[in-house]
């Protein structure tokens, strides 16, 4: 009998054991889930504290470039971003006209329109073969003219312009009297110094905002005034005849010649 009970005990403490053994592993595992979702729960809470609720509208259809947006066109939907956003309220948009040909479902941005006040009277398309223009560029992609100065400076000339199309002589392009005479006077500087260019710098996308122009004329521009005083008046913002003194300085300066008194 005392052999029969010691088995039993035996076999009790086996089964208890066994039973142990099994508990052990289930519950370490349970407190391994446990953590990993305790980690999973405060980083979901992080990110979601980190995004802010933002109205925007998005097309309902595939729109041409220079279609004129009406409510039917757009939907309103809620987003979330990690960034501070400037969205457009439908009242921004309904006038407005699209600058390039825009996809169904995309969340229409401030740059993405425009609005269409009519051509200028002194627009004209005009052939320029100077422009150095990426030949991977192709009709209707939109660039800012720049002219670089072998002292490294750079500055724009006229922005948000273009390809209307190209051939092996040049580019064409629509520009107004005023960017003309930007253009004209950022040539002019090409063949007065040596290494400067002008050159075209494409927008890497089409909503893209448009560049501030911070080119200063020349002063033979300048003299425009003499025989046209209302077109000197249109491009005062960037005939800013301090700046220009300070860009041929630096110019002579790098080029080791001195200009003396020639503003005073």
């Amino acid at each position: 009998m005392a052999v029969l009970r010691q088995k039993k005990r035996n076999l009790l403490i086996a089964a208890i054991a066994g039973l142990a053994a099994g508990i052990l592993p289930a519950g370490v595992i349970a407190g391994i889930l446990w953590n990993r979702y305790s980690a999973l729960d405060r980083l979901v809470t992080e990110e979601r504290e980190m995004y802010k609720p933002y109205t925007g509208y998005v097309l309902n259809s595939e729109l041409a470039r220079g279609h004129v947006m009406t409510a039917d066109d757009v939907r309103e939907i809620t987003f979330y971003s990690a960034s501070d956003l400037k969205t457009v309220d439908v009242s921004g948009l309904i006038g407005m006209t699209l600058r390039q040909e825009t996809k169904e479902g995309i969340i229409i941005t401030e740059p993405m329109v425009y609005k269409d006040t009519g051509l200028e009277d002194n627009l004209r398309m005009y052939m320029f073969d100077y422009i150095a223009v990426p030949k991977e560029a192709d009709s209707g992609a939109m660039f800012d003219i720049r002219i670089s100065f072998p002292n490294g400076e750079d500055y724009i000339v006229a922005k948000g312009k273009t390809l209307e199309s190209r051939t092996e002589e040049g580019i064409f392009i629509n520009a107004t009297e005023r960017e003309l005479l930007m253009i004209s006077s950022a040539y002019v500087d090409t063949t007065v110094y040596e290494g400067a260019k002008i050159y075209a710098s494409i927008y890497v996308t089409d909503y893209q905002p448009l560049s501030v122009v911070n080119y200063p004329v020349n002063l033979y521009v300048t003299r425009l005034s003499d025989w046209n005083p209302n077109l000197i008046e249109e491009i005062k913002e960037e005939m800013d005849v301090e700046k220009r003194q300070v860009l041929e300085e630096n110019l002579y300066e790098f080029m080791g010649v001195s200009i003396g008194n020639a503003y005073l």
